[in-house]
């Protein structure tokens, strides 16, 4: 059974970070293996620096209409299952949601999509990696943002009902991929999951 699931929240849903300084001391954070922070940074245009402000993106949502958390959701830690078996199911998770993402971004229009780790349309679609900073967005129609540029995801799951940690206590064995979709208008996504399975047949 496939794990995607969506849900329609509204404008005022969307938590943001306090303020344009902690998203960037976020993504300038070290962590395992990266001991300058997070190697997206300053690399594309769906990423900061580049990406919009907290401001200017709620003028950008704004702009919209129908706003739906999209996420993929499995659940793993138990004592009597393989751990490489439980890596591979959660990787599976994430391909799941990231080519449910990418089949959006490349079959509607009118859609603002927040989602992974900055934007890698130009990769994807073999143009090379992005021209940022370099030279202007080849496809800004089609930019994603990362989900950390701007958006508290904790405090936006936790609004719309769906309980959620950062880094869960022990015993929590709820694991979630999470994007944002905002659209000009009313999307189906019972019909679009469907037609998910179909393309990629």
């Amino acid at each position: 059974m496939s794990p995607l699931q969506a849900m329609q929240i509204s404008l005022d849903g969307i938590v943001f970070k306090p303020s344009d300084e902690q998203v960037r001391a976020d993504c300038l954070a070290p962590f395992a293996g990266h001991e300058l922070g997070c190697p997206n940074y300053g690399t594309t245009y769906g990423c900061p620096p580049y990406a919009p402000s907290i401001d200017e993106f709620k003028v950008i949502l704004a702009e919209y209409r129908f706003y739906y958390l999209v996420y993929g959701e499995i659940v793993l830690g138990s004592d009597t299952v393989d751990p490489v078996e439980e890596k591979a199911k959660y990787a599976a998770m994430q391909l799941e949601v990231d080519s449910f993402i990418m089949f959006l971004q490349d079959t509607l229009e009118n859609v603002f999509i927040i989602h992974g780790y900055g934007c890698h349309y130009c990769e994807r679609v073999g143009e090379g990696s992005c021209a940022c900073p370099d030279e202007p967005c080849r496809h800004p129609e089609k930019r994603t943002y990362s989900i950390s540029v701007a958006f508290d995801i904790v405090a936006t799951m936790n609004t719309a009902g769906i309980p959620m940690e950062l880094n869960p206590a022990d015993g929590s064995h709820v694991y979630r991929r999470i994007s944002i979709v905002a659209s000009k208008e009313r999307l189906q996504f019972d019909r679009l999951f469907q037609e998910f399975e179909e393309y990629r047949d």
